[in-house]
């Protein structure tokens, strides 16, 4: 594993290329330990793969830390969620088999990459101070113009977001613990590593209509609008909407042409055969067609404020 491990980052490197190692996820213990269906000699060779990945998982920081690499640990991703759910659900697991992650095993995996790897945590802020018939304006993360109101009438604004929120596909049953919507909501992803904020400052006491582009998301009083509201898991808002199109669009991709991808070469392993000269090339049309369609739908655009008495 090291003289491998060590071949590839030098590999990468020579390339002038940037490497992210990655700790893998762990072998869940407490699934070992529970399964009925493990004898006790299959318990011992599990528990010793549980070390031998532990200890890979050691040396691989030393060897990132050493290089100047990013890291991304799974292992300890797994292990802090765990940690918390595990408080109010003692049997709960992120892997059913200890090995193969459910859906919200798969989405603690992403939370921790973006985690590791993305240093703004802050999607886009809007800022505005209403002062003397003036509206002073601060932003990230976008473009803020068109700015006009007073403290005792409408706000408006026009703020151009550099990206989307991180919003999730439709799931069969997003109320499951197993699901990618749990582990998202119990990571508070949207806040910790995506905010859309949009503050207000100067209003008169009232409370406030917002709407984007016509479209109402929420009544809040002015000291909430002081404080500052959060949009990013607001399904009313136009860009959530749009987040969603995308997602599911990548879904569509992953859960039919690319997982056909998935299930020929299955077939090409298990019959020691060649692949089909046609199904291939077929699937990889479609994967393009999805991608240009991702493209095109994950563009952000101007949307229109209004902050309404």
């Amino acid at each position: 594993y090291e003289r491998e491990m060590k071949h590839l980052l030098d590999q990468v490197a020579f390339i002038k290329a940037t490497a992210i190692p990655m700790v893998p996820t762990l072998l869940d213990y407490r699934n070992v330990a529970v399964n009925i269906e493990n004898t006790p000699q299959k318990k011992r060779i599990l528990l010793g793969n549980v070390a031998t990945l532990g200890y890979y998982g050691a040396w691989l920081r030393e060897e990132a830390l050493e290089r100047g690499l990013p890291l991304i640990d799974q292992a300890a991703g797994f292990t802090r969620f765990l940690w918390d759910v595990r408080r109010t659900y003692p049997e709960y697991m992120l892997a059913l088999d200890g090995i193969h992650p459910t859906p919200a095993g798969l989405f603690v995996m992403a939370h921790t990459f973006v985690e590791a790897i993305e240093t703004n945590r802050c999607l886009s802020r809007a800022e505005l101070l209403v002062s003397q018939g003036k509206v002073l304006a601060a932003w990230n993360g976008g473009t803020l113009t068109e700015t006009a109101g007073s403290s005792s009438a409408a706000v408006r604004f026009v703020f151009h977001a550099q990206g989307l929120p991180w919003v999730l596909p439709p799931e069969k049953d997003p109320k499951s613990k197993e699901s990618a919507t749990f582990a998202c909501r119990r990571l508070d992803s949207g806040h910790t590593l995506g905010r859309e904020l949009v503050r207000v400052i100067g209003l008169v006491p009232n409370t406030y209509e917002v709407r984007i582009d016509g479209q109402s998301v929420g009544r809040f009083d002015h000291t909430q609008l002081a404080q500052g509201i959060e949009l990013q898991d607001n399904p009313k808002t136009p860009q959530y909407q749009q987040a969603l199109t995308v997602a599911t669009l990548n879904a569509e991709k992953t859960r039919g042409p690319m997982f056909m991808v998935g299930k020929e070469y299955e077939r090409v392993r298990d019959s020691g055969g060649v692949a089909d000269a046609d199904t291939l090339p077929r699937l990889a049309l479609q994967i393009k067609d999805y991608e240009k369609q991702i493209y095109a739908a994950n563009q952000p655009k101007p949307d229109r404020y209004e902050i309404v008495p």
